[in-house]
Order: C-alpha cells, then structure tokens, then sequence
C-alpha cells in the first residue's frame, strides 16, 4: 500500500511540475529553428537569437528579457569552447577575431537587459545575433564581405 502511494505522489508531483513550469513564460518558447546550414555546434543559440530578433521586432521587451538565462549560459559554453577540429588553418585569426567579437556583443547584450532601456535592449540582442551570424561564417570559411 505505502508503495502504491509513494508510487502515486511521486506521478503527481512530476505532473504538476511539468506543467506548471511552462505557464506563462516566454521562455517557454525559446527553441526556435536555427538558419538553415548552422553548424551543430551553433544550432541552439542561433535559434534562440533569431526568436529573440523576432521578439525585439515585435516589441517584446519581457520576452527578450526572458532569454538572458539560456543565452548567456549558451554563449559562454561556446566562448569556453576549444577551437573546432575541422576548422581550416587559415581562418583561425579570423574565428578568433568573431569569438573575440560575439564575446564583446554578449557582454553588451547582459549589460543592455540590466537597463530598463526597452529600445537599448532590442538593439544589443540584434546585435548579438549579427555577431553570432559573423561568428558562424568565420566557422564555415565563408569569405567576409568587402567593400569595393
């Protein structure tokens, strides 16, 4: 009896944690679709930075402020990340020089949501989201634009 009923609880609190942790949170909603042709290692904070854009265009500053959780512990874990093994030896100065850049844009992404500056806000999770796009480039060896 006492098993059946240790059994039971324990059902019904895994339960109501489930649902209860998605209600009414825009974070819930993090897991967007990544670009097409992201590599892997970049697949979940390039989705997560393309609903954020979404979010700042559509006005959503608590939406856009809800994702500092999971996108500063994702872009730290690629900044602490070794160098890729399949990376061409000619593009590591400029793979660092991205890192070096999506690092500083993180930074400015953290900085900007401590504000209560909506409009500050909006602009630094684009602008993080442009550094990763850089960032992503640099990994597949795409030649950077220049202007002529």
């Amino acid at each position: 009896m006492t098993r059946a009923l240790v059994l039971g609880c324990t059902l019904l609190l895994l339960g109501a944690s489930a649902c209860s942790s998605n209600r009414g949170s825009t974070a819930s909603s993090v897991a967007t679709r990544p670009a097409a042709g992201t590599p892997a290692r970049f697949a979940r904070i390039d989705g997560m930075l393309a609903r954020g854009v979404t979010l700042a265009q559509q006005g959503d500053a608590a939406g856009v402020r809800a994702l500092r959780g999971p996108i500063s512990k994702e872009g730290l874990a690629l900044l602490k990340a070794r160098l890729p093994h399949d990376l061409a030896r000619a593009d590591v100065p400029r793979y660092l020089s991205a890192r070096t850049y999506f690092g500083e844009a993180l930074k400015a992404y953290v900085g900007a949501l401590e504000s209560a500056d909506d409009p500050a806000a909006f602009t630094a999770i684009q602008d993080l989201y442009q550094a990763t796009r850089g960032w992503i480039a640099a990994y597949q060896g795409v030649p950077a634009e220049t202007s002529v």
